[in-house]
């Protein structure tokens, strides 16, 4: 909760909207937010139920979209784990699920922003349950995935993608398969605009996969750790923690900041 603080406070100057949840970021910073800020706020659990070839995500206990509305929320975020080859129990709850809250923002006039992430079955060598890029992901399940959601039955306003090609691929020369996975990335999109998220990966490798998304049609970005992880490795000590956000993660924000005006 210090840290969230502590984020918001430091990071929302150069920031057009900040994303915060219901357990710490609310408590913590709602006074501090600027009322010229947008306040994006998260709906979906990050513990989710898990099969050996698919997941199943939930809101929040007790968090609804009408809450995050009458709370002065400004769009809603979900992150829903999907695999087009998963079982056939996981797709039509994942698709069900984000349904049922496309509906409820269209009902409350509040944006709906989907995240959409790609994950590891229980028996891959890199299976993991943390909020992180699935190593050696398939470009195509990125693709399909973004396909099924940009129908209009379910209703997003606002994609928030990840790279279709795995961080590796955006370090040193980009091929020109990577710069073709970008382009049917965009239009697979079916015209829904859509920003990047980090998903943790390097300063250098997230900034080209900012210009390679924006040449393809991308409005802009929704990032976390990369811009404030290396802050948050001094933590507990705040001070430090408060220096690395001025300097580092403010100075890394307006970089990103100047190649999105520019794009």
């Amino acid at each position: 909760a210090k840290f969230k603080l502590q984020i918001v406070r430091q990071l929302q100057g150069p920031s057009s909207a900040i994303l915060l949840d219901p357990h710490f970021g609310i408590p913590a910073a709602f006074d501090e937010l600027a009322r010229d800020k947008g306040l994006v706020v998260t709906l979906e659990d990050s513990i989710f139920r898990e099969s050996n070839a698919g997941r199943f995500s939930n809101n929040i206990d007790h968090w609804t979209v009408s809450k995050i509305k009458r709370l002065g929320g400004d769009a809603v975020k979900v992150l829903a784990w999907y695999r087009p080859d998963a079982e056939s129990k996981s797709i039509e709850h994942q698709k069900n699920y984000v349904r049922e809250i496309g509906q409820e923002c269209e009902k409350y006039s509040i944006p709906f922003l989907l995240e959409l992430l790609v994950y590891p079955f229980q028996d891959d060598e890199n299976h993991t349950t943390e909020y992180q890029e699935q190593k050696q992901k398939k470009t195509q399940h990125v693709i399909d995935s973004v396909k099924e959601f940009a129908k209009d039955e379910y209703k997003v306003d606002i994609f928030k993608l990840e790279s279709p090609v795995d961080s590796s691929q955006l370090e040193g020369e980009i091929s020109q398969d990577t710069k073709a996975a970008f382009k049917d990335l965009s239009l697979a999109t079916n015209n829904i605009p859509w920003v990047v998220l980090s998903s943790g990966m390097g300063k250098d490798s997230f900034y080209k996969c900012l210009e390679l998304a924006y040449k393809n049609g991308a409005s802009g970005y929704l990032a976390g750790r990369t811009i404030w992880l290396d802050a948050f490795n001094q933590y507990p000590n705040i001070k430090q923690v408060e220096e690395g956000l001025k300097k580092d993660s403010t100075s890394y924000v307006n970089k990103l900041n100047e190649l999105t005006a520019s794009n």
